[in-house]
């Protein structure tokens, strides 16, 4: 490898003062303008009879990571995101790991706890399909006749923030819950209204979700008293009470396995929760009256538009992906 002239030039000017005009390390540094580390290492090579007009072995400009060892790099963490760690990139491409990860990085690859989600199978699929087309019937009026249910766990811990904003030396202090309890939550949504948030300890049995759904379906009728349709996901409990809510006089949609991504209430959760957070709830008490008062806040008619203004177009996109999850 050839210097640059620039560099070449003060070596050389370094070596006449050093060896023919015999000045001081420091003299030549003000002089040439080179650190005065770099001068005492140049004096220390010359007399002990190093060129140091030539690159060393070992020294120079590392080798660039060519265009195609990155697309390769990348197309191989597309294919095994799980599998792909810079360890065994570096060693497959033969970079290093810190090489191997700033590719991934300047690439818009981040590195974090993937989503566990169970694999849809073809009728599955099919099924989700079948599922949209019939919400999407008669201009999309079943969508607007339908509630949809669900169950939320939340506990105290989990009902905190874990990050805030600090001033400058001010380290900000959340007290932490002297009991964490856990609940659960049912509710059912439309897009004119809603039930009231149902707040419960002990898991449900079919029985227990049975009497649960019956206590609201007055509720459900002051708001349809022309007639609605009710969707509950494939739970056991929920399955071996449909004889009887039927029976009660409610039309059960026929929802398919695996599809949160199709149901309105679970964006709900995630905003329900959020704002639970921000209360800071301490006690059970101030946890259910957090929880009441930010769900029948969130489920007033103009607050439940945002989740129903595009579930129409969500179930026409599952169409098209022919039955895939939809992306978040």
């Amino acid at each position: 490898m050839v210097l640059n002239s620039d560099e070449l030039d003060s070596k050389i000017r370094f070596i006449v003062l050093h060896q023919d005009a015999k000045w001081t390390p420091i003299r030549i540094a003000n002089v040439i303008g080179i650190p005065l580390r770099t001068i005492q290492d140049w004096a220390k090579k010359i007399d002990n009879g190093i060129d140091i007009t030539k690159v060393q072995p070992g020294r120079g400009k590392k080798p660039v990571i060519t265009e195609d060892k990155k697309r390769n790099m990348k197309r191989t963490t597309r294919r095994k995101p799980s599998s792909s760690s810079t360890r065994k990139l570096a060693s497959k491409y033969q970079v290093s790991q810190s090489s191997a990860n700033r590719v991934l990085n300047t690439s818009g690859f981040t590195y974090g706890k993937p989503s566990v989600t169970t694999e849809l199978d073809q009728e599955q699929k099919q099924n989700r399909v079948k599922y949209c087309r019939n919400m999407l019937k008669r201009k999309g009026e079943p969508i607007t006749e339908t509630f949809f249910s669900d169950e939320m766990g939340i506990s105290l811990v989990e009902a905190h923030n874990i990050y805030a904003w600090m001033a400058p030396r001010k380290q900000v202090k959340i007290a932490k819950p002297a009991k964490n309890v856990k609940l659960n939550c049912w509710g059912a949504i439309s897009q004119t209204g809603a039930t009231s948030l149902e707040i419960f300890k002990r898991p449900n049995k079919t029985e227990d979700y049975q009497a649960m759904v019956e206590e609201h379906i007055e509720e459900m009728q002051e708001l349809y008293p022309q007639g609605f349709s009710f969707m509950h996901d494939n739970l056991s409990i929920h399955k071996g009470a449909e004889p009887e809510l039927k029976g009660q006089g409610l039309d059960i949609i026929n929802f398919p396995t695996y599809s949160p991504d199709l149901n309105p209430i679970e964006n709900l959760w995630g905003t329900l929760k959020g704002k639970v957070a921000c209360d800071l709830p301490k006690t059970e008490a101030e946890l259910v009256n957090s929880l009441r008062r930010n769900w029948k806040e969130l489920t007033e008619e103009d607050s439940l538009r945002p989740y129903f203004d595009n579930l129409s177009t969500r179930y026409r996109q599952c169409i098209e992906l022919k039955g895939e999850r939809l992306p978040c």
